[in-house]
């Protein structure tokens, strides 16, 4: 800190990377005055000095905005020349801060079908991550996810050695609502599990289950192979329990629900539960009636009970008191058979309206009511954060209308 101003751009973007692969943490303060001397020399930096402190900020969750709204036109500017590792890291980092800027993410997009030969199934598994993270939709960039999917079917091999770079890979592409079946069925496939589910270093269980329950609700109809029920209830009981210890007891769950129950008349009105498991979050539902009133949910559901719930049954004629909608079909046969062009599946927006971030509490526009309990509409409040958009996409075809409470909203209840 006492030789800061002194540092030349590429010493402050190899500090920047050896703090990132040490993984030391400094206070914010020191590394925010860090980053407000590289947007100082940012002009005079190389290409792989920014990749460097765009993966100190991801590393350490930094909002640098000043530094942020540089790369809007540092980033456009550079990419022609830049490296695929160099713009994965770039959107990596804006997947990571939950920033959406398309100046940097068409710039990179339009790139990378230049440069997607040289792509690691690590680069291709995190670019669509973070691509289906920020919501860059197959229609924006039409050329983006058909070069990145042929990148991760022409690494089939090293899944055998990294298999979460196809979960990865996976859950990206279901973010944007991509669903190639050659690469379900192999994430499915009997030799892929036991390898995921043995590995010592990881634990891939909750992004099979992810994987799994996603393909479930959303393509019912397709051929694939599932997880066991066994498995699944696994998964269900090992994040019951974790959201019952750490989740459920955050200040500022705790105080939106408390808030909710005020506002709407009582606990009974309230329900904190995980509406879908797979998905790894808990919501907070409420029921409110034909004139958009609240009416008592089942106050004496818990987390627990989802263990008891009924995975195999479908959407239609569930009771209001069913806590958890369960998937839409199992028992899928097994296939390996894979074709040389495999279909990939899209799934539409459920609205038109596809903004990361929307100013204000976004209701959606129409819900679809219990057919068993027409006058009811189940409202879901989620948080807007990580998986929200396959999580509204899932709650919708649920039945359930979503309220969104933005995190600049959600945290001053604090």
């Amino acid at each position: 800190m006492r030789h800061l101003e002194q540092l030349k751009p590429e010493e402050l973007g190899a500090i920047c990377l050896g703090l990132f692969k040490s993984q030391i943490t400094l206070s914010e303060r020191a590394t925010r005055r860090l980053v407000d001397r590289t947007l100082a020399v940012v002009k005079d930096m190389s290409d792989f000095g920014i990749a460097n402190v765009m993966k100190l900020m991801r590393f350490s969750y930094l909002d640098h905005l000043p530094w942020l709204g540089a790369m809007g036109s540092e980033v456009p500017r550079r990419a022609p020349r830049m490296e695929v590792q160099g713009l994965m890291h770039v959107v990596l980092a804006c997947s990571a801060l939950h920033y959406r800027d398309e100046r940097i993410l068409l710039a990179v997009a339009e790139q990378l079908p230049n440069v997607v030969s040289w792509c690691r199934s690590k680069d291709a598994a995190k670019m669509v991550w973070a691509f289906g993270n920020l919501r860059v939709l197959p229609n924006q960039c039409p050329k983006l996810y058909p070069c990145l999917i042929e990148m991760l079917r022409e690494h089939q091999l090293e899944f055998q050695r990294f298999p979460e770079h196809l979960l990865t890979g996976l859950l990206g592409l279901a973010f944007a609502g991509l669903f190639p079946q050659d690469l379900l069925s192999l994430v499915s496939s009997a030799e892929f599990i036991n390898k995921a589910c043995n590995s010592q270093e990881l634990e891939l269980k909750k992004d099979l289950f992810t994987v799994d329950g996603t393909v479930g609700l959303e393509l019912p109809a397709l051929t694939v192979p599932r997880l066991s029920h066994a498995m699944r209830e696994e998964v269900t009981k090992q994040l019951c329990d974790f959201a019952q210890s750490d989740i459920c007891q955050k200040p500022e769950v705790i105080e939106a629900e408390a808030v909710l129950r005020k506002l709407l008349g009582g606990e009974m009105f309230v329900c904190k539960h995980m509406i879908l498991p797979h998905l790894r979050s808990i919501d907070l539902e409420v029921y409110l009636d034909q004139n958009d009133q609240p009416v008592p949910g089942s106050s004496g559901v818990c987390l627990q009970n989802l263990l008891s719930q009924n995975w195999e049954q479908t959407l239609s004629g569930v009771s209001i008191n069913d806590v958890l909608v369960a998937q839409l079909t199992n028992s899928q046969k097994p296939s390996n058979k894979f074709v040389q062009k495999p279909a990939v599946h899209k799934v539409e927006p459920v609205h038109v309206r596809e903004s990361i971030f929307s100013v204000g509490v976004d209701l959606t526009r129409s819900s679809r009511l219990d057919d068993s309990k027409p006058s009811i509409q189940r409202l879901a409040v989620q948080q807007l954060l990580g998986f929200h958009a396959l999580k509204r996409r899932q709650l919708t075809l649920a039945g359930y209308r979503v309220v969104e409470l933005p995190h600049w909203e959600w945290f001053p209840l604090l």
